[in-house]
């Protein structure tokens, strides 16, 4: 079974469990969660601090969101560093380039710059007899075909900086 957004099985596995028997490893019973939750991520921050939300992996804590942190402030600091992170400004890869729980143009832009991250998607809905990650939307392999397809669209930029009207139109009064 591959991960989707019922069964967020990399979620689990790869934060909550591990976490969870990090700090039970080294005898926590409770524990803050600090996260990197931004102010300008609303519903995270909503759902993160949602009173019936399960914490039992760690009561949730967000910084960046209570100092009202956004995107551009995470960009610019980074950009201060003697060193490059190589972060991508729009956020369509992130820490899981491709995530399903993406919405789907921000993986169809992110396959339109670097076609080759839908490989590794492909290859595992491949490897389960037809499985796919959503069942709402084409599996992978069609989002890289949508994604080379908008790649080898003339970008049409008509725009011209030096052309002036020659009268102000009034066509559309």
């Amino acid at each position: 079974m591959l991960p989707n957004p019922v069964a967020r099985l990399c979620t689990i596995n790869l934060k909550m469990r591990a976490s969870s028997a990090f700090m039970h490893t080294h005898g926590f019973g409770e524990w803050d969660s600090v996260m990197g939750i931004r102010a300008d991520e609303p519903r995270r921050v909503a759902r993160m601090l949602d009173p019936a939300r399960d914490n039992s992996n760690g009561i949730p804590v967000l910084p960046l969101a209570r100092a009202n942190v956004t995107k551009g402030d995470v960009l610019a600091f980074w950009r201060t560093q003697p060193f490059d992170l190589q972060l991508d400004p729009q956020g369509d890869f992130g820490n899981c380039d491709c995530c399903f729980l993406k919405a789907r143009h921000k993986i169809v832009r992110a396959l339109i710059a670097e076609p080759w991250r839908a490989d590794w998607w492909i290859e595992q809905e491949s490897a389960e007899h037809g499985a796919t990650f959503r069942n709402d939307r084409p599996p992978y392999r069609d989002l890289k075909r949508e994604a080379l397809f908008y790649a080898r669209q003339i970008p049409l930029d008509l725009e011209d900086a030096d052309e002036a009207p020659l009268v102000d139109c009034f066509c559309g009064d």
